[in-house]
């Protein structure tokens, strides 16, 4: 159970692998419907702490859980950051958008543009 918390993790943590250390929020977000305590959920954090794949921290007086491997194994393309790192930074998010280039494609050339066409010859 403890792997399957973990790889629920993932899906709420920001994008450099970070999540408030909130054990009910995490059950809550990882396993809404699923009849775990708290207790439950905290063995199998320590458990994921003691393998080295989560580290917990204190910025201020909040705790936080980040993931070890985050960076070897995710890529985001414009991160967003929503908490601390252990030096108590909350790094700015890039302003960069993605620009359409010449080989992306055009609105309007797909499937649903041909059956919109069609439907005004009626």
């Amino acid at each position: 159970m403890a792997r399957l918390l973990f790889i629920g993790l993932w899906n709420f943590c920001d994008d450099a692998g970070r999540h408030k250390a909130h054990i009910k929020r995490l059950k809550m977000e990882v396993f809404p419907g699923d009849d775990f305590e708290s207790k439950d959920i905290q063995k199998w954090i320590d458990q994921l702490i003691k393998e080295g794949l989560i580290v917990r921290y204190e910025v201020g007086n909040e705790q936080y859980w980040e993931v070890t491997g985050w960076k070897k194994h995710q890529r985001i393309d414009q991160p967003t950051y929503r908490h601390p790192d252990r030096k108590g930074v909350v790094p700015d998010s890039p302003n960069k958008r993605r620009m359409r280039t010449a080989h992306s494609p055009l609105e309007g050339n797909g499937r649903e543009s041909k059956e919109m066409d069609l439907d005004k010859d009626e």
